[in-house]
């Protein structure tokens, strides 16, 4: 059987609250890694780049449409205005936690802070998969849409938790560091529209590749 995972199980308002709170602050306290903090970036910027690059190849198709947000610079070709496109996005920086559990079938939790009063939660599970590695990191990143969007771009959560909740996706994977492995976690829309990447120290991390669908609850 699957690993069931559900990080608002549990939780009423307050102890939800309580919860985001405690991350945010464990997330400041975290020792500033300025070389991972470069690897993470320049993670978000290749990936950044390679939708720039699809979209401009395949402007009709539906994922280049929900990724007009990333085309700061028209029709420009060549390595250095791609990585000057890039550089061009948006950007929201963010940082807090994430904890993949389980054998064969997983689950992943994620907490994300925003600048006060913005925050999400995020819970997936899924497998089976014999190559995930399991573990505890601190992350950090950013996202290039706007956060307060996707905020209001969710229904109201009718449950006892309050805040907005809906769908997302996400691909998890590895950063290569030349030392102490390192995760990355990218986010989507269901749509398919990129909203970013964050990225942490996680040891044993290897090989370890996997994407599904998630459910977000934000507080804002």
């Amino acid at each position: 059987m699957p690993v069931e995972v559900d990080v608002f199980s549990g939780l009423d308002e307050s102890k939800f609250q309580a919860k985001l709170a405690s991350a945010r602050k464990a997330y400041e306290a975290a020792p500033k890694d300025p070389r991972l903090e470069a690897q993470v970036h320049a993670a978000l910027l290749t990936e950044v780049a390679h939708i720039q690059d699809f979209a401009k190849a395949n402007p009709d198709d539906e994922f280049a449409k929900a990724n007009q947000h990333l085309l700061q610079a028209g029709t420009r070709s060549g390595p250095v205005a791609a990585a000057a496109d890039a550089l061009a996005v948006d950007t929201w920086h963010c940082g807090g936690s994430a904890s993949l559990s389980g054998v064969v079938w997983w689950a992943l939790g994620v907490t994300v802070m925003f600048p006060p009063p913005l925050s999400f939660a995020m819970g997936a599970k899924g497998g089976p998969d014999w190559s995930v590695a399991v573990f505890t990191s601190a992350i950090f990143g950013s996202f290039v849409v706007d956060p307060q969007s996707i905020f209001d771009s969710l229904p109201p959560n009718s449950g006892p938790l309050g805040g907005r909740k809906g769908p997302c996706k996400f691909q998890l994977g590895e950063i290569s560091t030349g030392g102490a492995g390192a995760v990355r976690i990218s986010f989507y829309s269901t749509s398919g529209t990129y909203w970013g990447l964050l990225g942490g120290i996680a040891p044993g991390i290897g090989g370890s590749s996997i994407s599904g669908d998630g459910d977000m609850l934000w507080s804002g």
